[in-house]
């Protein structure tokens, strides 16, 4: 039997993706998917991280605050943060949707005028995703990611609003 990578299945609708975030809509549904994903990720992360998950988000959230000035990097963090969330979930078929749902949506962003402004915002929600985690409240995860993600997109120009 060949082993299927997940990956596969999502990058066949790269075409249809690149139609989508053509526009405002798309981009908001977009948005909306990865902000209903990542919350469930938050929680799930809450409930069952281990020591060895905690100890690897903080590093990498420590590593973040010694890139605030340093948009790349930071955006490489940034992106570790996320995809380390989704990882602890331990299913590749989510790993792959979030991975790919990731690189569809940084398609959309900007340049960012004030790196350190916005990687600062940023970071103050990953701390509080970890805080929150840490102490096991999936309420506050799901809280504090949904609040980081809304902040981030507002600050993009993209906003989540109702049809």
């Amino acid at each position: 039997m060949v082993e299927q990578d997940p990956r596969a299945l999502f990058n066949e609708l790269n075409h249809i993706a690149a139609s989508l975030l053509a526009n405002p809509v798309g981009v908001r549904e977009f948005n909306e998917t990865r902000l209903i994903f990542e919350r469930s990720l938050a929680r799930e992360a809450a409930e069952n991280a281990t020591d060895e998950d905690i100890a690897e988000l903080s590093m990498i959230v420590e590593a973040g605050d010694q890139a605030l000035d340093d948009l790349e990097l930071y955006l490489e963090l940034d992106q570790k943060f996320h995809r380390y969330l989704c990882a602890i979930t331990g299913n590749s078929l989510l790993v792959s949707a979030h991975e790919t749902l990731m690189d569809w949506i940084m398609r959309t962003r900007d340049v960012v005028l004030e790196p350190r402004l916005h990687n600062s915002y940023s970071q103050l929600g990953h701390e509080r995703i970890l805080t929150a985690i840490r102490e096991g409240n999936v309420e506050l995860a799901d809280t504090a990611m949904r609040e980081h993600l809304e902040n981030a997109a507002e600050r993009a120009g993209q906003r989540f609003l109702k049809k």
